[in-house]
């Protein structure tokens, strides 16, 4: 989910492979206005108790650093220069909005989870593990606290866990299904950038969604296997100082039904959240591209 995404984009940038599988972001835009009252309620507390607000709050601000970054190291692959950035952080803080994001992610939770389930989660929210978990997810959020990880990992990380810790982290990484998330938002960001920018680029140079996604298939089970020793550190820094015990209720509760649905709807309102963002990115920077190729820069 969003907390190990969120950290991943904040280290790698967004120079990765290819999304697998592109699919229309709105092909039902009215999941909001056939959701119940109730329904938008117990999602609108779900999305507060867990904490999950909060990080989508956080998390374009670290999507444009990354950005930024990526661009003063090259590590975009385009022609852009310095004294493009503020006109770049400006599009990006058009394009990568918490607003966005938030639409993104509740659509899928309408979606996906109905009042029953919703209800099964709230519950454990409103305990006090889940009062634990959210508590975690605020003062141990990656994308606010960088530097302490850093910290945190070089002085002891993984490494000093005892063995029954450890496999709780990993239990708990599987519940959230945080590795395949992680990849999943961060190539579909990479495609949706590239597709949006394929009318500025060459003609040689273009590529189609057919041969995107062909590379994609062939990347994708490495990048799995990258990604998850940086989830694994992630949510072992993010719940530091809970007890197994509270960590094994927060894996029950992801492994049942609705536990279930809401992962699977959080990654992939975020997942397309950002494609969306990255596509009006690529489409808003065509113009600068084109200027800059005929530069030669």
């Amino acid at each position: 989910m969003i907390k190990r995404t969120g950290y991943l984009l904040s280290v790698t940038g967004m120079s990765l492979a290819f999304f697998v599988s592109i699919q229309p972001l709105w092909a039902d835009s009215n999941r909001h206005e056939r959701a119940s009252p109730s329904v938008i309620a117990a999602t609108a507390e779900l999305l507060e108790s867990s904490g999950m607000s909060e990080q989508l709050q956080s998390l374009p601000t670290a999507v444009i650093a990354s950005f930024e970054q990526s661009i003063r190291s090259g590590g975009l692959d385009l022609p852009f220069v310095e004294q493009d950035i503020p006109y770049l952080k400006s599009t990006l803080s058009s394009a990568f909005n918490s607003e966005r994001l938030q639409h993104a992610v509740q659509e899928q939770l309408y979606a996906e989870l109905d009042e029953q389930q919703l209800g099964n989660l709230l519950r454990f929210y409103r305990s006090a593990p889940g009062r634990e978990i959210r508590e975690a997810e605020i003062s141990n959020s990656i994308l606010l606290h960088r530097e302490r990880f850093t910290l945190w990992h070089q002085s002891s990380g993984l490494r000093s866990l005892t063995e029954a810790r450890q496999l709780a982290i990993q239990a708990l990484e599987r519940a959230l299904q945080a590795s395949e998330a992680a990849v999943d938002t961060l190539i579909s960001m990479q495609v949706a950038l590239q597709l949006g920018l394929t009318p500025a680029l060459p003609v040689e140079q273009r590529r189609s969604a057919r041969q995107l996604i062909d590379t994609a298939q062939a990347q994708r089970p490495v990048l799995t296997r990258a990604y998850q020793e940086s989830s694994l550190e992630t949510i072992a820094f993010l719940y530091q100082q809970q007890s197994l015990d509270t960590l094994r209720a927060f894996t029950d509760i992801l492994e049942t039904d609705a536990g279930q649905r809401y992962v699977q709807a959080v990654n992939r309102g975020l997942s397309h959240g950002m494609l969306d963002a990255a596509e009006t990115l690529g489409k808003s920077m065509q113009s600068l591209l084109i200027r800059r190729l005929g530069q030669g820069v």
